[in-house]
Parts: C-alpha cells; sequence; structure tokens
C-alpha cells in the first residue's frame, strides 16, 4: 500500500474540518505560554482558537458539509481547546490550593467529557423552531476561568478562592439537562472575546 494510500484520510477532511484542525495551533501556543509563565498572552492565543472552532461550524452550515466526523472531530478539538487548556491554565495561574485545585479540575475534565459524548450521541433539540443544547457548552468552562483570571489581575485579587465553587458549579450546568439556547449568530461571542483580547492586553502592559 502506497503512502498515498495511507493517509487517503487526509482527502476526506472538509473545508471546516480543516478549519476545526486550525484551531489546534493557537491552542498549543496557548499551551507554551501557559508553561512560559504568560498568561496574558495564552488568554489571547486561546481567544483565537475561540474564533477558529465558531468559524468551522457555521462554514459546515453554509456549505452544507456538515457531518458525523466532523462532529466528532469537533469534539475532540473542543477537549484540547477548552478542557486541557483551562485545566493546565488553572492549575498554574489560579491556585491557592494544589489538592484543591487537582480535585476540581478533575472533576471539570469529567464533566467536560460527559457532556461532549452525550452531544455526539444526542446533538441540538428543537423546540418551537428554536435550537437548543443540553447541557452548559464546554467553552463556558474555559470562559469563566479567564474571567475570574483577569478579575483577579485587574479588580479583585481575593476572588481567586471562588476558583473551585465556580469550576465545579460549571461542571454540573455541563452535565446537566438544563436547555441552553443555540445563537443564531456569535457576533456578540466575538465582541466578547475581543473585550477579552483588550483587558489581556491592558493586563499585559499592567
Amino acid at each position: 500500500m502506497s503512502i498515498k494510500e495511507h493517509l487517503s484520510i487526509l482527502k476526506k477532511l472538509s473545508v471546516a474540518d480543516i478549519i476545526s484542525l486550525s484551531a489546534i495551533l493557537p491552542t498549543v501556543t496557548g499551551y507554551y505560554f501557559i508553561l512560559d509563565g504568560k498568561p496574558n498572552q495564552a488568554i489571547i492565543a486561546a481567544s483565537f482558537a475561540f474564533f477558529l472552532d465558531t468559524l468551522d461550524g457555521y462554514v459546515a452550515r453554509k456549505l452544507k458539509i456538515e457531518s458525523e466526523f466532523g462532529r466528532q472531530l469537533d469534539s475532540f478539538v473542543d477537549a484540547l481547546n477548552y478542557l486541557t487548556f483551562t485545566s493546565i491554565f488553572t492549575l498554574n495561574f489560579l491556585s491557592f490550593n494544589k489538592a484543591i485545585t487537582i480535585v476540581s479540575v478533575f472533576i471539570m475534565i469529567s464533566a467536560g467529557i460527559l457532556r461532549l459524548s452525550r452531544f455526539n450521541l444526542a446533538g441540538l433539540v428543537k423546540d418551537n423552531n428554536e435550537q437548543y443544547y443540553i447541557g452548559l457548552p464546554v467553552p463556558f468552562a474555559q470562559l469563566s476561568v479567564i474571567v475570574l483570571f483577569i478579575s483577579s489581575s485587574l479588580l479583585f485579587p481575593e476572588i481567586i478562592y471562588f476558583t473551585p465553587l465556580i469550576i465545579i458549579l460549571t461542571s454540573f450546568l455541563m452535565i446537566s439537562n438544563i436547555k441552553f439556547k443555540k445563537p443564531k449568530n456569535y457576533w456578540l461571542w466575538y465582541i466578547l472575546t475581543l473585550f477579552i483580547i483588550c483587558l489581556a492586553v491592558i493586563n499585559l502592559n499592567k
């Protein structure tokens, strides 16, 4: 069998799949910044990963190339972008007690994996012509930790002590049966992401 035949899976990748995979690059860059002790640069990198993650779904819907393979691929990328990144970030920059932080991060990763697995099986649910997620989407785990870090850096250092509580609450919401409306567009989230980038830059130059 030729090398070309061995790598035939690459031929099956759609434009949306390639965008999904490309989101890993800023995430890995974020890992580097975390390990290098640069949280604000890591937040900026994670923001670019979020943009690419939302872009792949938009492209898949517009080009009508949504697929089961794409959904599975997106979940693996989400685990790297949101669960792994958030865990490493929390352990490095939001830990006032290592044991408590490790336990809370374990709970978050477990809840996130359960949430992604359930979504892969059930997908979105429809109600009155609206689409809903069952359980809080995993990007909110990352968002909550980033907001905590920026708040502790710019406003209230003591808020770091609420980190385990916020993580556990977010984890509960991810595995709950609460319905969260799927946004029809992401402009509000892009504005929020840009705002977070600006705050990270301000914190960088503080």
